[in-house]
């Protein structure tokens, strides 16, 4: 079975992949306004979780992109930080923008496919956190996770689309406390930057929201 966020909402989890650990606990009512970042005795950077969608429970945080306010998606289902079309629109990165390469093809479920573009960016912060001139995925992920309503033939997203989602190589980065008790998330870095390196490498394929990336060689 998958373990979603309708889960996990119950409760605070701590995500320390560095150690092999994903840790859960159950807060005991009391702890407002009181830091829940033990293991960093000299502090750790903090921001709110954000609601997006009622309906849907989501982690979803504040972050900037090339110094721009955006809305990002944690999805521990994602091997891979990817910028969606929003980010890439915020980011102001095209297929055709200085830098950019063409890095395969991602698919979910069906048979549709999204083409994935490797390309520089400025500026990542999370918090208090900043990396400068590094590299990223995007790609268009919600071109097809639409719903045509009965009696239209007008295709409607299902739910916002974030900026970017901040997978597993964004938490192998961090030590992450999703503090759902409090709605904020506790961060500290295990590597100096938002991604583990500055540089994305193409694996051969990486697991992106739901979906295989098909990268080329």
């Amino acid at each position: 079975m998958v373990l979603g966020e309708d889960f996990f909402s119950t409760v605070d989890v701590e995500f320390d992949l560095a150690r092999n650990a994903v840790r859960l606990f159950k807060p005991n009512g009391d702890c407002d306004g009181v830091s829940l970042a033990y293991r960093a005795p000299g502090g750790a950077s903090e921001v709110e979780i954000e609601r997006m969608h009622h309906a849907r429970p989501q982690i979803n945080l504040p972050v900037m992109v090339n110094g721009q306010p955006a809305q990002a998606l944690l999805d521990t289902g994602a091997t891979a930080s990817v910028l969606t079309r929003r980010g890439a629109r915020e980011a102001a990165l095209t297929p055709g923008s200085p830098g950019v390469v063409a890095s395969g093809k991602l698919v979910g479920i069906g048979e549709k496919w999204v083409d994935v573009w490797v390309g520089p960016l400025k500026s990542f912060t999370v918090a208090d956190e900043t990396t400068s001139d590094l590299t990223i995925r995007f790609a268009d992920l919600y071109k097809h996770v639409t719903y045509i309503s009965t009696g239209s033939h007008t295709p409607y997203k299902v739910y916002p689309e974030p900026s970017i989602l901040l997978g597993v190589d964004f938490l192998s980065a961090h030590r992450v406390l999703v503090a759902h008790s409090q709605r904020k998330i506790y961060l500290t870095s295990a590597t100096g930057t938002a991604f583990g390196t500055r540089d994305v490498v193409p694996a051969s394929s990486a697991w992106v929201s739901g979906a295989w990336l098909a990268l080329d060689r």
